[in-house]
């Protein structure tokens, strides 16, 4: 398997790249879609009008070049991030510091916390989406009800069933995003436990990127580890700028 190189990978510009696989998502249907567990349903941002003019507007700001970037992957969106803004840990809050108009969306998500932290390092939105593109192995959200009754987030890894009804189109997503304009020697994950090693296995299978590097999750952190904010993004900036060197 060759991957791409600074000088092999396409010169099309990544934008369009990005908006064609969100509209695509946005005609997806329980029909077109891998059968879930019962009690589990898919979020599909896309298929809200906002979501996918927020994401639209956001890939044409900041990816409207051929600039290659290297992939970090999340795990699945959020009811109160990219499963409402279509913009992978991206919350209402933080599109208003982009720039970019939340369509009447008003949300907060805790991971958007840390990685928009992380982002300032790093030298702003402009220069990180420069180096990197995020999205999730599954683009779509996952919600369940809980003993209560109310809907909550799922991840697709928490049980066997979830995660086997869900792998195609895991697959199918991860080819999308490596038709990218992608460098593929290294990408990142954000979960050092079960979605690391899921993706771990999944790309020994497929071989999408030579490399898999875990981070820890922005949710982990800014839940249990909220003290030590500013040594996990120096140690994650330093995780990133060491793997691409």
């Amino acid at each position: 398997m060759e991957f791409n190189t600074l000088s092999s990978v396409s010169t099309s510009h990544f934008a369009p790249h990005a908006i064609a696989l969100n509209t695509q998502l946005a005609t997806r249907t329980h029909t077109t879609l891998p059968q879930l567990p019962e009690g589990y349903a898919y979020m599909n941002p896309f298929a809200n009008g906002s979501a996918l003019a927020i994401s639209s507007e956001f890939y044409q700001q900041y990816y409207a070049d051929s600039h290659p970037r290297r992939m970090i992957l999340g795990i699945n969106p959020g009811r109160h991030g990219a499963g409402l803004t279509g913009v992978p840990f991206t919350d209402s809050k933080r599109l208003d510091i982009l720039g970019i108009d939340s369509r009447g969306i008003v949300s907060h998500e805790p991971s958007a916390v840390f990685v928009y932290a992380l982002i300032d390092v790093w030298g702003g939105a402009a220069a990180f989406y420069r180096d990197f593109y995020i999205n999730s192995p599954l683009p779509l959200g996952l919600i369940r009800h809980n003993e209560r009754g109310n809907m909550v987030n799922a991840n697709y890894y928490d049980h066997k069933d979830i995660t086997n009804a869900v792998t195609p189109l895991i697959v199918e997503s991860m080819q999308s995003y490596i038709a990218m304009p992608l460098l593929r020697d290294v990408a990142w994950c954000w979960g050092q436990g079960q979605n690391f090693a899921y993706l771990q296995r999944l790309n020994a299978a497929h071989h999408y990127f030579e490399r898999l590097v875990p981070l820890p999750h922005p949710r982990y952190v800014i839940q249990y580890k909220s003290k030590e904010i500013k040594r996990y993004i120096r140690e994650t900036v330093e995780t990133l700028s060491v793997s691409t060197a």
